[in-house]
């Protein structure tokens, strides 16, 4: 019996008691209430398929119902997240003094005992102490890859450590695209439930990660298919940062296409959506990634624009 289990029972008894619901009522149709009562007890395994018949009988959406829950835990989830991001800023010393302040209680719970073991793997690929294969072979464990596809629930650990599994799986000998397959099907897919407590704005950037999978995979369909889908969604939520990722997607891709003048208008967009975010560093990269791309041709539709906007502060 999981303590994840447990606790997704207990806050479905919190939810029913709100809502002055009776045992009997949410039951209806679902198990009898002596299951239930071993539910919330944790003598017995609450399976996902129940959570969602559950959700139904409490007039609430499973994503949402994940959404409450993980918040809860928003302060471990943050200091695990800030764990992530100095890996990703290469800040190491900092990850290893906020290791230190991680309690034991946290792995109690099986979603941050997943989590931390997720933020190991990454630390050592980081610093070279495992190579790409092993950091593979043991990111497949940690979500039991490639198994995990064909489920229909995906927490926040299952989708960090596919995206860790897309990026190392395409720069191998022997590219694969499971990883990659599994990530746009959470993406498209309406009927799988992705369970966070951001679950809305972490799927907003995952866009950006896998159009740029398909775009190398020369799949330029399905790359702008998703970039436009992202696109969409983050103007909806008011979510500014992604979209520079993705326009710069949509402009390779019309260049790949031969179609220069959309290119150019994207590779705009893509400029424009970074002065927004008034982050230099970020603009420099873009400029620097479209002068590779598109070589002498970047200066004759960007030096106007560079110089308008950036040339005193880059």
């Amino acid at each position: 019996m999981s303590v994840l289990s447990k606790k997704y029972a207990l806050f479905i008894d919190e939810l029913r008691i709100k809502r002055k619901m009776k045992v009997k009522e949410l039951c209806e149709g679902i198990c009898n209430e002596r299951s239930y009562r071993r539910y919330v007890s944790g003598e017995r395994t609450l399976p996902s398929e129940k959570i969602i018949q559950f959700c139904d009988n409490l007039r609430l959406s499973s994503n949402d119902f994940y959404y409450m829950f993980f918040n809860q835990d928003h302060t471990h989830h943050m200091h695990f997240s800030d764990m992530l991001q100095s890996i990703g800023f290469r800040q190491f010393d900092k990850y290893l003094e906020l290791e230190k302040k991680i309690k034991k209680v946290e792995f109690e719970d099986q979603f941050y005992d997943r989590f931390y073991k997720h933020l190991q793997v990454k630390f050592k690929l980081e610093t070279r102490k495992i190579d790409d294969y092993e950091a593979i072979h043991q990111y497949s464990q940690l979500i039991d890859f490639p198994k995990c596809c064909n489920s229909d629930v995906f927490d926040y650990v299952d989708l960090i450590t596919l995206l860790s599994l897309m990026q190392l799986q395409t720069r191998i000998k022997t590219p694969s695209y499971v990883a990659l397959d599994a990530l746009e099907r959470i993406l498209t897919d309406d009927s799988i439930i992705y369970m966070s407590f951001n679950n809305r704005y972490t799927l907003l950037t995952v866009y950006s990660a896998v159009a740029v999978g398909y775009f190398r995979k020369k799949d330029y369909e399905k790359a702008m298919r998703l970039c436009n889908e992202g696109i969409d969604k983050c103007k909806k939520h008011g979510m500014i940062y992604p979209l520079a990722n993705m326009y710069f997607v949509r402009s390779a891709i019309h260049y790949s296409n031969d179609e220069k003048e959309m290119a150019f208008i994207e590779a705009q967009k893509c400029l424009s959506s970074v002065i927004t975010l008034e982050n230099y560093k970020l603009y420099s990269h873009y400029i620097n990634l479209m002068r590779t791309r598109f070589g002498e041709e970047f200066e004759t539709y960007f030096n106007v624009f560079h110089q308008k906007h950036y040339s005193q502060q880059v």
